[in-house]
């Protein structure tokens, strides 16, 4: 469902993970390097999570191409998956 360049549970997992220690926001290229993913690589898997994690069109993953920072929005994350509030 979340396209041709479906990402799987281990990075989906990892992504989440990283980005929870950096409260949310960090550079694409130490994303790359904390995934263990080759830079060119990130795009794709950028696009693929953004397809997965952004339910009905809301923005969870933001992309700042001038800067190249990642940035999560955990509390729209955790509303669209209806988490528990021990994981917000």
């Amino acid at each position: 469902m979340a396209g041709r360049r479906a990402v799987d549970n281990g990075t989906v997992e990892a992504f989440l993970s990283v980005l929870d220690q950096y409260h949310g926001r960090l550079s694409q290229r130490a994303l790359a390097q904390a995934l263990g993913q080759p830079e060119f690589r990130m795009r794709g898997i950028l696009v693929a999570l953004q397809r997965l994690l952004s339910v009905e069109g809301y923005q969870v993953i933001a992309i700042d191409e001038a800067t190249e920072t990642i940035e999560l929005n955990r509390p729209l994350l955790a509303k669209q998956f209806q988490l528990p509030s021990c994981l917000q």
